[in-house]
């Protein structure tokens, strides 16, 4: 029996497709946007008190570089052309700190909360339905009962399992899928699952996909 899973465990059975909001997946995303950017050193500033919420991002980061990572207590007064600023925390904590740098500034999507700023020049990842009106299914959701964006996230999440789900009973002998999703481009080969966020930048003129 063909089993999707909505979750992630260490050991994989055959017959088990796994699907989650990983922070792999994250990781890896921030990384391809690292690697655009031409970045060969990464500055990580962490919200005192909170450090424990980013840890297997750190963790599923670290292993996917191949160029310093540096933890600091401060924002750098300075970064040059290949250095960035990763910041880990809350959306609070990061638009009270002063001093930011223009560019080369990145943050994980629980920092962005609904109808609150973001630092301009600020790069991240998240899932594309949160910011494109391209799922009806999503928008009707939200329309029939707002909710907190980390809420969106689920009900976009629920949406890409219930369409990879429908592909397997239409077609039961598919070997592979792939399909811009809610939450990102989803490749799957065999019964390996890749979910890739969509990447974004803060701008003047409001959030640009990247």
């Amino acid at each position: 029996m063909r089993v999707l899973a909505l979750n992630e465990v260490t050991d994989q059975a055959d017959n088990v497709w796994q699907f989650s909001l990983s922070k792999k997946d994250d990781a890896y995303a921030l990384n391809q946007v690292l690697q655009k950017d031409k970045i060969k050193q990464l500055y990580v500033f962490r919200q005192p008190g909170a450090e424990v919420d980013s840890e297997l991002f750190l963790m599923s980061l670290v292993s996917q570089m191949d160029y310093p990572l540096t933890f600091v207590e401060e924002v750098p007064k300075k970064l040059n052309k290949k250095s960035s600023l990763l910041l880990l925390g809350n959306n609070q904590w990061i638009n009270s700190l002063t001093k930011l740098p223009n560019k080369n500034v990145y943050v994980l999507s629980n920092a962005i909360e609904q109808q609150q700023p973001i630092p301009k020049g600020v790069k991240f990842c998240d899932a594309p339905a949160l910011y494109d009106l391209a799922w009806p299914d999503v928008i009707r959701a939200y329309q029939q009962n707002p909710v907190s964006m980390p809420y969106q996230r689920l009900l976009a999440f629920g949406g890409d399992a219930w369409h990879i789900a429908q592909q397997y009973l239409d077609e039961p002998n598919l070997k592979s899928i792939e399909f811009q999703g809610r939450t990102g481009l989803i490749q799957i080969s065999n019964n390996h699952i890749q979910r890739i966020p969509h990447c974004f930048e803060s701008t003047q003129k409001g959030i640009k996909i990247l």
